[in-house]
């Protein structure tokens, strides 16, 4: 197993910080609830549509409308991807360097702003995805993000995974 501890330093870029979002809040809403209230949403859009040009549109007609429109992109985090876009591009200095650590006995998270070192058992699950890992702690908070590109040409993920699982932390895969 790993003797020395792995070590991943870097900045998370725009790209990662939605992922980090989305994988998150699949966490918290399945994909099959997410695709339960769409296709409500636009049923109740339909209706009203339909509605509407059969007899007349109303202003209540509009603000339904308005509601399950904007129901419909929050189901698929349309609306919050754009906000941490904005707020990625207007608060940059919040996106600082980090380095985490993870060895036999830890998980170490360090920046200029704070310094946590958890053990193992504290983690609540580390979510394997196609673009990365992703640690939560309990709450469904995440704790890190370490994105695919630290990955590439090495074994190092499945090992990370490994120390998860040597720990009893689950495992969960996510597409």
């Amino acid at each position: 197993m790993a003797a020395t501890p792995l070590s991943f330093t870097g900045k998370l870029s725009l790209q990662d910080t939605l992922d980090l979002h989305y994988y998150r809040s699949l966490l918290v809403v399945r994909r099959s609830i997410r695709w339960l209230l769409a296709i409500f949403s636009v049923a109740i859009i339909a209706i009203v549509l339909v509605a509407g040009l059969h007899g007349h549109f109303t202003w209540p007609s509009y603000v339904i409308l308005a509601v399950f429109v904007y129901f419909l992109f929050s189901c698929f985090g349309l609306d919050e991807r754009l906000r941490l876009a904005r707020h990625y591009r207007r608060h940059p200095d919040q996106y600082v360097e980090s380095t985490v650590v993870l060895s036999e006995e830890s998980v170490c998270v360090a920046n200029v702003n704070f310094d946590v070192r958890l053990a193992w058992k504290e983690l609540r699950t580390v979510v394997s995805t196609q673009r990365g890992l992703l640690f939560v702690l309990p709450r469904q908070q995440a704790l890190c993000w370490l994105p695919q590109r630290l990955f590439e040409g090495n074994t190092e993920k499945e090992q990370v995974l490994q120390l998860a699982r040597q720990h009893n932390v689950p495992v969960k895969e996510l597409a």
